[in-house]
């Protein structure tokens, strides 16, 4: 379980690399990754190699304290991302719901988690799920919020509006990590219910 939360993080590590390296328009064929702390460097290698065989990466190379890796594919590594299936530790509390509906949702920053009910669900800390909670928490269920204020929040940075193409790249940080977070949501207390939406340029919370 440690292992492949481990292992899990590792991923989110790149994707959150290439999402900063996009958000800031910088290129993403070149990446540095810091070394795990949670990894045995031997364990390390062994998930970039494969990564590598999965053409999720297109090679590495092994630095002092870090990993210089080449031609991430950021489709392919949100792919193995979500196959790992997010296994994060829970907030073990009693009467695990049933889903989202009737139960009162709420986001603690200082736990870093999400709260249904009497159950809670831990995010990775310092991430873009995280930012992402943040942002969304301040506003009300089913009221709409811009894209960009979360992109803002996530980021820190003010989305490209002048280049198309990197506006788009701005606004996939945003529904990936939307994804994500209701991917981890769902696997952790085993229901089907989404807790947040993508509606044309906006993001909602259902409950």
């Amino acid at each position: 379980m440690k292992k492949d939360l481990a292992q899990l993080n590792f991923i989110e590590d790149i994707l959150n690399l290439i999402d900063t390296a996009w958000s800031t328009n910088t290129k993403s064929s070149k990446l540095m990754l810091n070394f795990s702390a949670d990894l045995s460097p031997e364990d390390q290698v062994n998930l970039l190699n494969d990564l590598k065989k999965k053409q999720a990466i297109q090679d590495f190379k092994k630095q002092t304290d870090y990993f210089d890796l080449f031609s991430p594919s950021h489709d392919i590594l949100l792919r193995e991302y979500d196959r790992l299936k997010p296994r994060y530790q829970e907030v073990k509390l009693p009467n695990k719901p049933a889903g989202l509906k009737g139960q009162v949702v709420s986001y603690d920053d200082k736990e870093i988690a999400v709260k249904v009910g009497n159950f809670g669900v831990l995010l990775p800390a310092s991430k873009n799920e995280q930012f992402f909670c943040r942002a969304m928490f301040k506003y009300p269920a089913s009221q709409p919020v811009d894209w960009t204020i979360v992109y803002q929040e996530i980021t820190g940075l003010e989305p490209s509006f002048d280049n198309k193409k990197q506006m788009q790249r701005n606004k996939r940080t945003v529904q990936d990590t939307m994804y994500r977070v209701n991917n981890r949501i769902k696997e952790d207390l085993d229901i089907n219910d989404n807790l947040f939406v993508w509606d044309e340029k906006t993001v909602k919370r259902l409950y």
